[in-house]
């Protein structure tokens, strides 16, 4: 987990004033937010409801079933619960048939594709993502071990079109350590998923020697935040 001086502080204000500068949110009407019950969904959804409530937008929340854990399912209902407690709408969706070859990439992508379709399907081509700075240096590194090319060493943005859909990720320059923090001050409840510490996993081996590597890790935020730059140069 990511200790990096200079942490933004996450609360409402550093959120809404991320959202509130994006023009693809200023003549939408509603957005959907992908919540799992893990701290970073969770948090984003806390944040989500208020942003909204005081922008008068409205929220969809989604929920997506791995079909991996037999823990998901009391999860989507515990996403469910508290939707209802905020006055959302909510919808769950399930990975059917899960692979058993590449369970991670396969699980990511079959969630995208399926949740892009549900909102195509309601009009909504808006969604909040909670991945953040820990998960941007994870992947990061993971690309960089598979001798990744140029585009591959940016693997998220704030906001970027997949499947039709703009993928917002309002977190992705918060630590989790500052979503733990934000978690904590607000009493926010959560699940911690048991494959985050499974070493069978490269994410989990690489999270693991960060952990006690900071100086590779304050190197590696600065190294994203160049490539990212250097992607958009050639972008444009």
């Amino acid at each position: 987990m990511l200790n990096v001086k200079n942490d933004i502080l996450l609360n409402l204000e550093t959120f809404s004033k991320l959202l509130n500068s994006l023009d693809i949110l200023k003549s939408k009407s509603a957005v959907a937010v992908s919540v799992s019950a893990g701290v970073d969904s969770m948090s984003l959804l806390h944040l989500s409801d208020k942003w909204a409530k005081k922008n008068e937008k409205s929220l969809y929340i989604i929920s997506y079933n791995h079909n991996i854990r037999k823990e998901s399912k009391q999860e989507v209902e515990f996403v469910k619960l508290e939707s209802k407690k905020l006055g959302w709408k909510h919808k769950s969706l399930k990975w059917e048939r899960p692979s058993k070859k590449n369970i991670l990439e396969k699980a990511r992508n079959a969630r995208y594709e399926a949740i892009s379709e549900f909102c195509r399907k309601k009009n909504i081509d808006v969604l909040f993502l909670g991945h953040h700075l820990d998960d941007l240096i994870e992947t990061f590194f993971i690309r960089i071990l598979k001798k990744s090319k140029l585009e591959g060493l940016c693997p998220m943005i704030i906001n970027r079109k997949i499947f039709g859909i703009n993928m917002v990720r309002p977190l992705l320059k918060i630590s989790k350590k500052s979503i733990y923090d934000y978690a904590r001050q607000n009493n926010i409840q959560f699940f911690e998923d048991p494959s985050n510490y499974n070493s069978k996993y490269i994410r989990t081996k690489i999270r693991m020697f960060l952990s006690k590597n900071d100086d590779l890790k304050l190197s590696l935020v600065k190294s994203v935040k160049l490539f990212c730059r250097l992607r958009l140069y050639f972008d444009k």
